[in-house]
């Protein structure tokens, strides 16, 4: 069942830094966009690729759109083997929240290996697990 829809209507850049406590916008560009075709869910993911956690002193996070189109904001997840959403109001699916909290454990160590930059793009696109 659908949770309760919400919209931002502010600057989705500066939400993302606001709301996730980075330091700053640069961070954002260090990161890559896993689709549905690399995921098999119906949201975007947003992966560190290159140690960027590290450099900002925060630990290894991966970014969730809250929703289904460009417009809505984004939220962060930590990754380990049990990871778990954040208190706040969705705008997907509970199904759709499960089963990014399903494939962020079932490739927590591919998701670390990448950021680290221990595998290049193509291998990790091909190894991630998709949630099916």
């Amino acid at each position: 069942m659908a949770k309760k829809k919400i919209r931002h209507t502010s600057d989705l850049k500066e939400d993302v830094i606001k709301e996730n406590g980075l330091s700053k916008d640069d961070e954002l560009m260090e990161y890559a966009r896993l689709t549905k075709q690399n995921t098999g869910l119906d949201v975007d993911i947003f992966v560190d690729d290159g140690g960027a956690y590290k450099r900002y002193g925060h630990p290894l996070r991966v970014y969730i759109r809250n929703g289904y189109t460009d417009s809505d904001p984004v939220f962060h997840i930590e990754v380990s083997d049990k990871p778990s959403a954040p208190k706040i109001q969705y705008n997907i699916q509970e199904t759709d929240l499960e089963a990014i909290l399903a494939f962020i454990s079932r490739n927590a160590d591919l998701l670390r290996l990448f950021a680290d930059e221990e595998i290049e793009h193509l291998d990790f696109y091909k190894m991630c697990r998709q949630f099916t």
